[in-house]
């Protein structure tokens, strides 16, 4: 079944425009700050908030999907 969610129209924008969700979500998931993931990627915070707004090439995913792995 189906479920059916109402949302406003500006929330379903920025869900349309929303990259990159597997990172946010993993993020959310292990409790990490953007800073601390970051920190660990040896780039500043505002670098990784610019990366994050495209979608990001498998590679550099992959590579953020492990430290934040290696974090829980």
């Amino acid at each position: 079944m189906k479920r059916v969610i109402a949302v406003t129209e500006t929330q379903e924008r920025r869900l349309d425009h929303m990259k990159n969700l597997d990172i946010r979500e993993a993020l959310k998931n292990a409790n990490m700050r953007h800073w601390v993931l970051a920190d660990e990627l040896g780039i500043d915070e505002s670098t990784l908030t610019r990366w994050l707004r495209h979608e990001l090439p498998t590679d550099k995913k992959e590579r953020i999907m492990k430290i934040i792995e290696s974090y829980k």
